[in-house]
């Protein structure tokens, strides 16, 4: 899926659990650190929510 809207011009927020294991992820990050932002979510843990939300406060998501 990030592939593709990275193709349609979009700038993209992927969540995983655990970033460094997320090798495909981490890989489209890496080729494109300036669209594609990699966050930490467990959707069981609050403080995990809280962090993750946390992090794209204030962010403004456009297409490129």
């Amino acid at each position: 899926m990030v592939e593709r809207l990275l193709a349609e011009g979009w700038s993209v927020v992927a969540t995983a659990r655990r970033p460094d294991e997320a090798r495909a992820l981490r890989a489209l990050a890496d080729a494109h650190p300036d669209r594609v932002t990699l966050l930490t979510l467990e959707m069981n843990d609050p403080d995990s929510l809280d962090a993750c939300a946390a992090a794209m406060a204030g962010k403004h998501w456009t297409r490129c």
